[in-house]
């Protein structure tokens, strides 16, 4: 009678544990569905081969195939072989985003297809429907970028980690931003327009960043559907690149002023500063006399660090314009035009 009875509420439990995963399987499935549709509805190609959704009875796993996302305001277009959304029934705010098979990224600067043996990222956001990220790592290895315009670019490693910031770390929206590279071939157009006299060497060795990133709004899913968040704040714990014999690293922290330029200081170390200027000048960045100027400056300043092919110095801005240590180095970047109200 006992056993009967154990056997009759395992019963009971497996078909309610059933039907409640159907009932979460065909939510996830529709609200896949329902998105592709709201970007239609607004003007977006977002198309679907076939969505499903597997995993019974601990997982929620959605399989996207024959995916084609396309915003034609913005210029952009993606398509992938498959697209996966992994993530455990009872851990709903944390995903495993995974893209087997090719993808093709247009842009209006181009097109190019991607593939790579590892490409996924861990993603965990803040459960509502806006999914705004509280953290994500992407990585990969051996990626593969083919050009439609003949072009190939690789990356060996690479491992991009973004994490929302600690209240008050920063103003607005926070974000940490961490990336590691190593052996990054860049793209030839590319490089050309760095470096169109070919005094760089092709591939970058190393790559880190470790910063923090603040914005006036929340990168979300809104954001990504409609108006992107602007820059307001940069801090630089630290930055190194080594590109063939260059070699540059940087700290420091900058804001972004009402009018769109950045105000700050960051401190730079740099070896074999001189083939840089070589480079801006080769670049069109900056005019030979210009360089000149810069180098009989930074000369001095390199001189005294005991090493002449290293430069350490500080770049500032401030009133719209930027200097290295004593020497003017003209207008600095503007990150956004501000919006005027009408009169």
């Amino acid at each position: 009678m006992k056993a009967r009875i154990v056997i009759a509420a395992l019963l009971a439990g497996v078909a309610g544990w059933s039907g409640w995963w159907l009932y979460g399987a065909s939510a996830q499935k529709a609200a896949l569905a329902g998105w592709l549709e709201e970007r239609r509805n607004a003007g977006w190609v977002a198309e679907a081969a076939e969505i499903s959704v597997s995993g019974f009875p601990s997982r929620f796993d959605s399989f996207i195939t024959g995916l084609s996302l396309a915003d034609p305001e913005a210029g952009w277009a993606w398509d992938a072989e498959e697209f996966q959304i992994l993530r455990l029934v009872y851990k709903p705010d944390r995903y495993i985003l995974a893209w087997p098979g090719e993808q093709r990224l247009a842009t209006p600067h181009g097109a190019a297809l991607f593939s790579a043996p590892l490409l996924r990222a861990s993603a965990r956001f803040v459960p509502d429907t806006d999914l705004s990220p509280e953290e994500l790592v992407l990585e990969t290895s051996d990626l593969k970028a083919v050009a439609t315009a003949g072009w190939e670019s690789t990356a060996k490693r690479l491992v991009v980690g973004l994490r929302r910031s600690a209240p008050g770390t920063a103003p607005d929206e926070p974000y940490d931003l961490g990336i590691t590279g190593e052996a990054v071939t860049l793209p030839p157009p590319l490089l050309a327009r760095l470096d169109p006299a070919g005094l760089l060497a092709t591939r970058i060795d190393r790559l880190k960043l470790d910063a923090t990133f603040a914005f006036d709004a929340v990168w979300d899913r809104k954001a990504v559907e409609g108006r992107k968040p602007a820059l307001t704040a940069l801090a630089i714990r630290a930055a190194d690149m080594r590109w063939g014999k260059l070699r540059l690293a940087a700290r420091g922290t900058v804001r972004i002023d009402d009018e769109g330029y950045p105000v700050g200081e960051i401190d730079i170390s740099a070896h074999n500063w001189r083939r840089m200027l070589k480079t801006a000048v080769a670049a069109g960045v900056m005019g030979q006399e210009i360089a000149d100027a810069l180098e009989t400056g930074l000369s001095v300043i390199a001189a005294l660090s005991g090493d002449d092919s290293t430069l350490d110095a500080t770049l500032s801005f401030a009133d719209g314009e930027m200097s290295l240590g004593l020497v003017p180095l003209g207008p600095a970047p503007r990150f956004r035009i501000p919006q005027r109200p009408e009169e």
